[in-house]
Order: C-alpha cells, then sequence, then structure tokens
C-alpha cells in the first residue's frame, strides 16, 4: 500500500508538533518583590527550616548513602548547587522535592529515612518566596 502525500503530510505536521511540545520553553513566572527586611526574614526563617527539617539527612556527617547533599546549611554552595535555579525558582529542586512531598523523610525505626513527612503549605510557600528573593543569606554566611 503506497501512502499518500497527504497522508505523509500529515505525519510529518503531527511529528514537528509532538517534538515542539516537548521541547517548548517553559513561561516566565511574574515575580514579586521583597524588601530588605522580607529579605531578612525570609532567610532566617528557611535557614531555621532547613536546620529543623532536612539538616539530619543533609548535612556535613550526614549518613551520606542516603544524602543527595550534605551541604544544606552551607549558603554559599546550596546556592550555587544544581538544587537551586534562581533564574526559575519555582524549578528548583529544593522547592520542587518539599512542594510534590517527596521531602522531607523521617527516619523509620532502623534509622533510615523512609517515612514521608511533608512540609506545611506556610513553609513551602516561605521556601518558594525565598528562591523568588534571590535566596539572600542567612546571619553568617
Amino acid at each position: 500500500m503506497k501512502p499518500t502525500i497527504a497522508a505523509a503530510t500529515l505525519f510529518l505536521l503531527a511529528a514537528l508538533a509532538a517534538a515542539c511540545a516537548s521541547t517548548a520553553s517553559r513561561a516566565p513566572q511574574p515575580r514579586p518583590s521583597f524588601t530588605e527586611a522580607q529579605k531578612a526574614e525570609l532567610a532566617e526563617g528557611v535557614f531555621k527550616l532547613l536546620k529543623e527539617r532536612c539538616a539530619e539527612c543533609h548535612q556535613a556527617g550526614a549518613p551520606k548513602i542516603y544524602a543527595k547533599i550534605d551541604y544544606i546549611l552551607d549558603h554559599d554552595k546550596l546556592v550555587k548547587s544544581r538544587w537551586v535555579k534562581l533564574d526559575e525558582p519555582e524549578y528548583s529542586g529544593l522547592y520542587t522535592e518539599c512542594e510534590d512531598g517527596s521531602m522531607p523523610l523521617k527516619l523509620n525505626a532502623e534509622g533510615k529515612p523512609k517515612i514521608k513527612d511533608p512540609l506545611p503549605k506556610a513553609q513551602v510557600n516561605m521556601l518558594l518566596q525565598w528562591l523568588q528573593a534571590g535566596a539572600p543569606a542567612w546571619k553568617g554566611q
């Protein structure tokens, strides 16, 4: 059976549309503006959050077998890592893993991080705002 020119054209158009859809760039999100006082408050709030909910598994000295990162409290290293995207804060792994509930995890009875322990929405929003504000440094960094 010989394909017609119209059928071949439709096939090529469908393939082109699929390729364009898969490589389409994300529309930039509008950025809120923050005062210096708000940035400082966000920085301290995020530091407290990271220290209380993330550092057990993601700081220097944590069992590396469980942690993808071991520098969660090192502001400079964290902000320069692949987990933070200041140009697209809403796509930062640090935010998306908390937003979708993948992180943080609680340690189970064997001491392994296995139990999902999602952050409250307010803390997830604070993390996003911190990223949108340019991930300002917390005190001491």
